[in-house]
């Protein structure tokens, strides 16, 4: 009889544990590369955007041999800037996990988290259609001078940029939303 008179109380310690393991803070690494000679000795900063303009720093460290690693723990995900030297350099996602972070003088990129992938994926695909965009100004223009009507290079023109413009919306509403709404904050004016 005693045992079930204990129920509750087990019932409520466990309950509480659940809470407090629940509502423990989450690790994250950043685990960077870059042009060794290019950066070495250079400060690399983690910050996110607090305020109007406003950013505060979470964690910095300096690149050393080309590499450079940042830990910390966190409550919630959010979104952050590497910054190099004061020069904003490129968007991370802060979650738990390890990411993968390489800057050189041709790309950046980010790995090895779910958010980060996703929006790693995202800005490569929008890169690619940002390029086509920007061949088909090209386009416009050798078919301009190889004589094709006025009609038809608009109609061509028109028709690309539509199917192009409609690859981006679907890219942009496939995106998680918290992707999403970060980086339409994050470029609009302030």
């Amino acid at each position: 009889m005693q045992s079930i008179n204990k129920l509750p109380v087990v019932v409520l310690w466990l309950s509480a544990l659940l809470m407090l393991t629940s509502s423990c803070q989450h690790n994250y690494i950043v685990k960077g590369t870059t042009d060794a000679s290019v950066f070495q000795g250079s400060s690399i900063a983690l910050k996110v955007l607090t305020g109007r303009y406003q950013w505060t720093s979470l964690d910095s460290c300096e690149v050393t041999h080309g590499m450079f690693v940042m830990k910390g723990r966190m409550d919630s995900v959010v979104f952050a800037t590497l910054f190099l030297d004061d020069i904003p350099v490129m968007p991370i996602i802060i979650e738990p996990g390890i990411l993968h972070v390489n800057i050189s003088s041709l790309s950046l990129s980010a790995s090895g988290t779910r958010l980060n992938n996703e929006l790693y994926d995202f800005l490569g695909r929008r890169n690619e259609l940002q390029t086509r965009v920007t061949e088909l100004g090209h386009t416009e223009s050798q078919m301009i001078m190889d004589g094709a009507s006025t009609d038809a290079v608009h109609h061509y023109v028109d028709s690309v940029y539509s199917v192009i413009t409609d690859s981006m919306d679907l890219l942009l509403h496939n995106l998680t939303p918290f992707i999403r709404d970060h980086l339409i904050a994050f470029s609009s004016p302030h």
